[in-house]
């Protein structure tokens, strides 16, 4: 999972600059793939393009300058930081490193509890009276279509072993049609006589694009026809929507904007699938406290049955408390709340701390209401505009506070004690485990 998916570009040396340019509003031609002056780039929610670049002369057409004491052959990295802000003295940076050079994909402002230190729960229920006819059960993701349409005992294996009530799958579309539907259907007649419940799944953070926006929907009609056109035990029991819209680049800098273009397109996915139940993904960090996701929640409120939270710590107080929050707001809203826990490998990563200094390898400038960091190949010193942070220290994440992917065998102990933890609330509709397809 990633705090804050902003592009973030590794750049090479160059000739001598010394003017930075912002620009806004440009067509998503004008980034080419060999303009080495830019540094970063980011989208906006009406498809154009934001860039940063470094150059001799200041550009135009759009774009806001300044003369800066930096030049490109000592840059190793540039991005915005729009979590980041002027009273911080400490900047995180957690990245990899390929060939003995650093390489940031995340710029961390603060640090989530961590292990250990989780905030202990104390909310209660605030409706005891169920309010759903189901029971709580456990489901599962099977990614690749190769899995139903050629394996499918796997899935039944894992029905067995971890109590699965319910999957998701992904259906292949073409031209607006289900591939294989007659496969699909009798995988589906199978499932339903096992008391398996089969989900389709799809996802892409391009949904929000306008320009991509329309393929989602016209799949969503695909299964919808394909629905109405078997019987019950052969169709689909919903669709999951794992529209990860927080990945692209741009998201963070206009939060409010993105998720009024998301909520737009589940609700387009609704009007083509009426009679498609819909589970929205969502992770635990985007709560419902927060009031822009509220507000994309209410928007698409009518259309959804359902939610799922990537609760993707491996802390049980930690998952317990930031369950709870959804949990709360299914209660409330009368949808059901399915907590979803990892257990895929996780790549090992260094975050990186810089701290406030009169001269350091990360500087920070803001520009046009942005704040912008810059990696250096060598200490930069603070001046007026221009602030510097010194490599402090560096610790590993190698991923055990967000994945169960070395605890497997603590799996189903687990399971049960969350399922206990969480089963007072009426909105609970059970836990999902994500990974079992790839063991």
């Amino acid at each position: 999972m990633k705090w804050l998916p902003i592009i973030l570009v590794l750049v090479m040396p160059a000739a001598h600059g010394d003017s930075l340019s912002l620009c806004h509003g440009m067509p998503s031609s004008a980034l080419q793939a060999n303009d080495s002056s830019i540094l970063a780039s980011y989208l906006q929610p009406n498809g154009t393009v934001s860039f940063l670049k470094l150059t001799q002369q200041p550009a135009t057409n759009g774009c806001s300058s300044r003369n800066v004491d930096l030049k490109r052959e000592h840059i190793l990295w540039a991005g915005f930081a729009p979590k980041i802000t002027s009273d911080m003295s400490v900047v995180g940076l957690q990245g990899q490193v390929v060939s003995g050079v650093f390489k940031p994909g995340e710029v961390i402002p603060q640090e989530l509890p961590g292990k250990g230190s989780a905030p202990k729960s104390v909310r209660m229920p605030k409706q005891k009276t169920s309010i759903f006819s189901t029971i709580p059960d456990r489901s599962a993701w099977f990614w690749s279509p190769s899995v139903w349409m050629e394996t499918s005992q796997k899935i039944f294996e894992a029905r067995g072993q971890y109590k699965l009530g319910r999957v998701f799958i992904t259906v292949p579309i073409r031209n607006g049609l289900v591939v294989s539907p007659d496969e699909l259907r009798a995988f589906l007649s199978q499932a339903h006589a096992d008391g398996l419940q089969v989900w389709a799944v799809m996802g892409d953070p391009r949904a929000a694009l306008e320009e991509e926006k329309n393929r989602f929907v016209s799949a969503a009609a695909a299964l919808e026809d394909f629905n109405y056109n078997g019987t019950k035990a052969e169709r689909l029991d919903g669709l999951q929507l794992d529209i990860e819209v927080y990945l692209l680049p741009g998201f963070w800098l206009d939060q409010a904007a993105w998720l009024s273009r998301y909520s737009s397109v589940i609700n387009s996915i609704s009007q083509a699938a009426p009679d498609v139940e819909l589970d929205l993904v969502l992770p635990f960090w985007m709560s419902p406290e927060s009031p822009d996701v509220l507000s994309m929640l209410e928007e698409v409120l009518p259309n959804i049955t359902r939610l799922t939270v990537m609760d993707y710590r491996t802390d049980p107080d930690q998952i317990e408390y930031f369950a709870t929050i959804f949990l709360d707001w299914g209660a409330e809203h009368g949808k059901q709340v399915t907590i979803a826990i990892e257990t895929l490998p996780m790549p090992i990563e260094d975050r990186r701390y810089y701290q406030q200094a009169e001269s350091g390898e990360l500087v920070m400038l803001t520009m046009g209401g942005y704040n912008l960091l810059f990696l250096l190949d060598k200490p930069g010193a603070s001046s007026e505009g221009i602030k510097a942070f010194r490599y402090s220290h560096q610790r590993q994440i190698d991923g055990t506070e967000i994945s169960f992917f070395r605890r497997q065998g603590d799996l189903s102990g687990l399971l049960d004690k969350l399922e206990g933890r969480l089963k007072p609330w009426v909105s609970f509709s059970g836990m999902a485990i994500h990974g079992l397809d790839q063991r």
